[in-house]
């Protein structure tokens, strides 16, 4: 099972995703490195998690910059 998390950079910048649950415990912290302003996305395949709602945080250079709500299936 996998979920596809899309997301978009206004400039270059380095960038790390972190997926929390909805009872605000992090999940798992991705760092993606340096990245070209664009369109992205990123493939997240999880271990030992349930289905449900999780939270993802885009985090561009250090400072958090977008919040996706997502559904996870198995």
């Amino acid at each position: 099972s996998e979920t596809v998390i899309p997301y978009r950079l206004p400039q270059n910048s380095d960038v790390s995703i972190a997926i929390y649950s909805v009872d605000g415990r992090l999940v798992e912290m991705m760092d993606l490195g340096y990245q070209s302003a664009g369109y992205h996305h990123e493939t997240w395949s999880p271990a030992g998690v349930t289905t449900g709602v999780y939270f993802v945080e885009l985090r561009a250079d250090g400072r958090s910059s977008d919040v996706q709500k997502i559904l996870f299936l198995k």
